[in-house]
């Protein structure tokens, strides 16, 4: 039987996937409950910044020539859904979460493997 402890906080990291513009409600690539719980993620994030806490964002980014689309996703993409699109408003992370609004995704430099910040741990 697991005993849950407490977290500990000093090495905790906070961990989003795939909360993007084209993953709310009503989007794209939406994912169910996005857009209800975003606020939450938000103060969350909040939380993690004031105690400059690492904060890590996953993102998703297609090529307009479809060709990193995941297979199980490609059929889709294939009809004509175009979603995360590299460059596109969509693709970006959800405002909610970002330290300011000014900060745009460079796919380029995400593309290749790199990492880009968006604020100091993040």
């Amino acid at each position: 039987m697991s005993q849950f402890t407490d977290p500990e906080h000093a090495h905790s990291a906070l961990i989003t996937i795939d909360v993007q513009c084209d993953t709310l409600d009503g989007e794209a690539f939406e994912i169910p409950g996005t857009s209800a719980i975003l606020p939450r993620i938000g103060r969350l994030a909040a939380v993690f910044r004031s105690r400059v806490a690492p904060i890590v964002h996953v993102v998703r980014l297609y090529l307009p020539d479809d060709s990193n689309v995941d297979p199980c996703r490609r059929e889709l993409v294939h009809q004509g859904v175009r979603r995360v699109l590299t460059g596109s408003s969509g693709s970006q992370i959800a405002p909610q979460l970002l330290p300011s609004s000014s900060h745009e995704l460079n796919a380029d430099i995400l593309l290749r493997g790199g990492v880009q910040e968006v604020g100091p741990n993040e």
